[in-house]
């Protein structure tokens, strides 16, 4: 399975994670002294599988996989070894290298990440804030129990924290890091890590730095993450894929981040928007029809085999308002989303 597949799937999946975001944890269980091959057995899963794309688990298996291996190591900061571990970065990186080519600044590259995750995350919400000189970036988890789970707060903070990195620069360090839960009593592994100052029971859980960075001008020339474009731009060779399949991938990726139209895609493959034109053509289409197509075919998947809300799906297709999806919907099947829900879900069959 390619990158583009698997990102694709996480698209549509989503309650699904790669194993590839615990990579690493078997180094961390093999230095605690517990069997990692024992131990990833349980879940039906090798240390092989963590290093491997395209391998994917429910976000409940996810979480227990972290928590029970936080007891077996009596390790209560695992997501920050983890995280350290491995330089742990967002599971889907390839799609953040694509929205840093698509995005002219850092603020509307994380706006962009934002729309996307708040998508295809199956336990927290995200949000950009800011109030004067100062921003946030903000994480909510989505499930009351988990809330303040420490080990989910460090892997996703410190994710995001490396996002700015390759954003921003390597001289990236923000303001403050502020998690919901207690303060540890291992508080000095955290300086040590993130070497930056700390809030711990704070009433939010957030990257804090300067405002005036969103402003910041992005040069995708220059940043490291420019190398997750090449497995994307490889599609479009005529010998792997047909130029159609390579932008309804493309399209398929971008509907959530709310940056999904023609001028984007074009500026994707490094084609002006008449050259887009002109290609699609020569298959009988036009960015509106293979756009509407694809929308079409996610529609159908999400309200038969997901409990997404319409509105979720809406955001999830590209929609500005649940009423336009509706209306389209209803253009399409003569029904609208909900009664077509009633008949085609899958556990209405």
């Amino acid at each position: 399975m390619d990158t583009m597949e698997n990102v694709q799937k996480a698209n549509i999946h989503k309650s699904q994670i790669q194993t590839l975001s615990l990579k690493g944890l078997d180094k961390i269980l093999y230095r605690y002294a517990v069997n990692p091959k024992k131990f990833l057995a349980s879940f039906d899963l090798s240390p092989h599988d963590l290093g491997k794309e395209g391998i994917y688990i429910s976000y409940s298996v996810y979480v227990q996989i972290l928590q029970d291996a936080s007891k077996a190591c009596n390790t209560p900061h695992l997501g920050l070894l983890l995280s350290n571990t491995r330089t742990h970065s967002i599971s889907s990186k390839g799609v953040y290298g694509i929205l840093i080519k698509l995005c002219e600044s850092v603020g509307a590259a994380l706006e962009a990440i934002i729309k996307y995750y708040n998508v295809i995350s199956e336990g927290a919400t995200y949000e950009l804030k800011t109030d004067g000189d100062v921003a946030w970036f903000i994480r909510r988890g989505r499930f009351p129990h988990l809330r303040n789970n420490r080990i989910l707060q460090e892997l996703s903070l410190f994710d995001f924290n490396n996002v700015f990195i390759h954003t921003v620069g390597p001289e990236w360090i923000p303001e403050k890091i502020l998690f919901s839960f207690p303060e540890p009593q291992e508080r000095s592994i955290y300086d040590e890590i993130l070497d930056c100052p700390i809030e711990f029971e704070s009433g939010m859980q957030a990257i804090q730095f300067p405002a005036a960075i969103l402003d910041q001008e992005l040069d995708p020339s220059s940043t490291i993450l420019n190398q997750l474009m090449q497995d994307f731009v490889s599609l479009s060779h005529p010998t792997k894929k047909s130029f159609r399949e390579v932008v309804s991938s493309a399209i398929d990726i971008l509907l959530p981040s709310g940056v999904c139209g023609a001028k984007s895609i074009a500026k994707l493959f490094d084609l002006h928007p008449r050259s887009l034109r002109r290609r699609l053509l020569k298959d009988g289409l036009t960015f509106a029809k293979l756009l509407e197509e694809r929308r079409r075919e996610h529609a159908q998947f999400f309200l038969s085999e997901t409990n997404m809300t319409i509105n979720e799906i809406s955001v999830a297709l590209g929609y500005g308002a649940p009423e336009a999806f509706t209306r389209a919907f209803r253009r399409w099947f003569k029904l609208l989303p909900s009664h077509w829900r009633q008949k085609y879900h899958k556990d209405n069959l």
